[in-house]
């Protein structure tokens, strides 16, 4: 069923990769379609609304040091805010005793303990919004980073709701000036055997080449299947010894090309030490990702959770190569 939980899991595992950068919040709420800025944008983040349920994120990094990320609202007494442009929001004048109280940013705490070390490292990051910024044509948010972390690991995610934009166009032209654009292109015509060439245009645009045409045409136009793993290959050549997370890892595949893709991201992530989250509601696509592992004999490099709620609770199973194919046959739905 929808409404489990699966896409909360990747955002928390997203503002894990670097609670430093406290712009990783406000992507979430973008990848959300959250855009208007007003007292609702910050308490978005929490459960049903309410900055009182405040959340924890346990991790354990490269398996051996602690992790814990704990965001918490920022609250002032500020006056009612008014529309003042299509998705910003200012205080509105007002007399006498009219003020509210306003969540106004986010804060967020983490600390990190090294394995063999007695001490755990505290910090915190900050986000705030600043509308009088805007007055003199400055961003509305202040970042307040904290100088002594360093960040210890790159990733990236890959929302249903991001799914074009120019990030693409960046990791295309960084894998070009690594000479290793060969490789996208033979994932690619893994699924279209006309692909000859990937590049970028003036306007920075993704184009194709393809053997029987005579111009180049836009990515976006050659349909989702070759779209989609190049995006995801490009993510994952992107952040070597980091996290790549893919929401929804199915859409716009089919069958044979679900077959690709997961080759495709078994055999870049191996060879650049990336962890993959990847979320589905298909079977089939869960049936293939457990093909291709036995194929590429990487059966001890995977796992599968299952994610259901159970008596109003969330419950995450999870399900043990060895008994992977029994779960497949028995067809039952998995997040």
């Amino acid at each position: 069923n929808n409404d489990v939980g699966k896409t909360a899991i990747l955002e928390a595992l997203y503002l894990s990769i670097n609670p430093n950068n406290a712009q990783l919040p406000l992507n979430i709420n973008a990848f959300r379609g959250i855009t208007v800025v007003d007292n609702q944008f910050w308490k978005s983040l929490f459960l049903n609304y309410n900055v009182d349920n405040l959340i924890e994120i346990n991790a354990v990094l490269f398996g051996k040091h602690s992790l814990q990320v704990k965001p918490e609202p920022i609250i002032e007494i500020n006056e009612p805010l008014k529309l003042v442009q299509e998705n910003i929001r200012i205080p509105e004048a007002t007399s006498g005793t009219n003020v509210n109280q306003q969540v106004t940013g986010l804060k967020i705490n983490f600390s990190y303990k090294m394995k063999g070390h007695d001490t755990t490292d505290t910090y915190s990051s900050e986000v705030k919004f600043i509308p009088d910024n805007l007055v003199q044509k400055q961003s509305p948010f202040k970042f307040t980073p904290n100088d002594n972390w360093k960040s210890i690991m790159d990733g990236f995610y890959l929302a249903t709701q991001n799914t074009y934009g120019d990030d693409l166009t960046d990791r295309i032209s960084k894998i070009s000036a690594l000479n290793m654009e060969d490789d996208l292109v033979s994932i690619a015509r893994e699924i279209e055997r006309r692909v000859r060439k990937i590049d970028i245009d003036s306007k920075r645009r993704v184009r194709i080449e393809l053997e029987d045409l005579p111009e180049k045409i836009l990515i976006n136009s050659l349909g989702e299947g070759v779209y989609t793993t190049i995006n995801i290959v490009s993510l994952i050549y992107s952040a070597p010894n980091g996290v790549v997370l893919l929401d929804e890892v199915d859409r716009g595949l089919d069958r044979n090309s679900q077959k690709i893709v997961w080759r495709a991201i078994f055999k870049t992530a191996k060879r650049f030490n990336v962890q993959v989250f990847a979320t589905t509601h298909s079977m089939e696509m869960i049936h293939n990702f457990n093909k291709i592992a036995l194929e590429e004999k990487m059966t001890d490099d995977i796992g599968l959770t299952r994610i259901e709620i159970v008596d109003s609770k969330h419950k995450a199973t999870q399900i043990p190569q060895e008994k992977l194919q029994v779960f497949i046959s028995e067809n039952l739905e998995v997040r």
